[in-house]
């Protein structure tokens, strides 16, 4: 079966590199690593993990006959706090809100939710004001959440919709590339070496 465009997109290799142990959660953290000038990519793929809120995935070995093997291959019992999603078991995710919603949606789709909560931040909205606005076009004063937006339209969409970031790909790589440089200048994001 050969996978859509959509599909594709959220696909993301790397290596296996550790796991932990999380007694007190009662899960195992897999640690998948991959080289740091594709995190953008990952985050497209992936989305942005939020507090509170998990992002169902899957983990597949590309090359079964690369590194050792798997010491079993018995599915681990079920824990009693996981969800079901379009018929997968996913975590312990909530059944229904927006948490759920935001999970469900392509990598595409969560950029467009995450343009919006963008003006919203006021971190964001001093950022993009000093970096797009001279000095004297808005006097020592950030732009508000509108102004924001419309800055963002402009920028990533060509003063279009914020929601055409879902639906053209050249949208949606100004967006990643706009939000991947705002989180490397806030600390929220390593800086590529």
């Amino acid at each position: 079966m050969t996978p859509t465009p959509r599909e594709r997109s959220a696909v993301i290799s790397g290596s296996f590199a550790d796991y932990r142990l999380v007694k007190s959660r009662s899960v195992l953290q897999v640690i998948v690593e991959i080289p740091i000038e594709q995190q953008g990519a990952a985050f497209a793929a992936l989305g942005y993990p939020l507090p509170g809120t998990e992002i169902p995935v899957a983990v597949a070995r590309l090359n079964p006959r690369a590194g050792a093997e798997p010491e079993s291959t018995q599915p681990l019992p079920q824990s009693s706090g996981q969800a079901r999603l379009e018929g997968r078991t996913v975590g312990s995710i909530p059944t229904t809100g927006a948490k759920e919603r935001y999970a469900a949606m392509t990598p595409a789709e969560q950029a467009v939710t995450r343009a919006a909560m963008l003006a919203q931040d006021f971190r964001f909205r001093m950022w993009i004001t000093e970096r797009e606005l001279p000095r004297s076009a808005y006097g020592g004063f950030y732009a508000n959440e509108q102004e924001a937006a419309d800055l963002i339209r402009s920028l990533c969409c060509d003063g279009n919709s914020r929601k055409l970031i879902a639906e053209r790909p050249e949208y949606l790589d100004r967006f990643l590339a706009m939000e991947t440089q705002f989180k490397m200048d806030v600390g929220e994001m390593a800086r590529p070496r």
